[in-house]
């Protein structure tokens, strides 16, 4: 069996019914609002993509069909169902990429469904390798972790306030929530990492 041969079923009989409908029409690309479409994908040839199987040129002009905007993501969405394997996780994602648009909010995301099931397992490229998710530190590591945190929060900090008054701050955080200002901020300012010694007024004593 030809993994990347198309499914003979009805979405199958669907789209050549339809390919053969809008190459009566004789639509070229100088008629307005006309898309080029390639019959047979361009996904599939190596000139295009480093994973294609055919050797072929794919933009010949039997391959080629010059539809509408609406009908050439309904033909692509009929593809997506022509093919399985390799083939459909290529429709996919061009079907996806199309969606981006906004053409559809339904096949936008049902296009975003398909592609997170077609990235799981085996078919994600980073399926194997050493990467963040699903990674695990040691005790030792979540120890130092822990103490680090512990010592940030029991730190001792001194600001001046916009009175000119210095503070001497014990919990960083609960002090800017008090205040209506951004932890991070003041964070940054305390460490000497802005550009302006200075934040809603409040500065690091000199």
């Amino acid at each position: 069996m030809d993994i990347y041969a198309p499914l003979q079923n009805k979405y199958y009989l669907w789209y050549c019914n339809l390919i053969y409908k809008f190459q009566l029409r004789n639509w070229n690309k100088k008629t307005p609002g006309a898309i080029k479409h390639h019959i047979d994908p361009k996904s599939f040839y190596i000139k295009y993509a480093d994973d294609g199987w055919k050797t072929t040129n794919p933009d010949i002009k039997e391959n080629l069909v010059y539809v509408s905007d609406r009908e050439h993501l309904g033909l692509h969405r009929l593809l997506c169902c022509c093919y399985e394997h390799l083939p459909k996780k290529k429709m996919w994602n061009a079907f996806m990429l199309m969606c981006g648009g906004n053409k559809s909010l339904h096949y936008y995301e049902l296009a975003r469904k398909m592609q997170s099931e077609n990235m799981k397992g085996v078919n994600n490229p980073r399926y194997g390798t050493t990467s963040n998710l699903g990674y695990k530190h040691t005790d030792e590591t979540l120890q130092y972790r822990i103490a680090k945190h512990a010592d940030s929060i029991s730190c001792e900090w001194s600001i001046c306030n916009p009175d000119g008054n210095i503070l001497l701050i014990k919990n960083l955080r609960k002090f800017c929530r008090d205040n209506d200002l951004c932890s991070s901020s003041i964070w940054k300012l305390l460490k000497g990492k802005t550009v302006s010694n200075n934040y809603k007024g409040y500065s690091k004593p000199l």
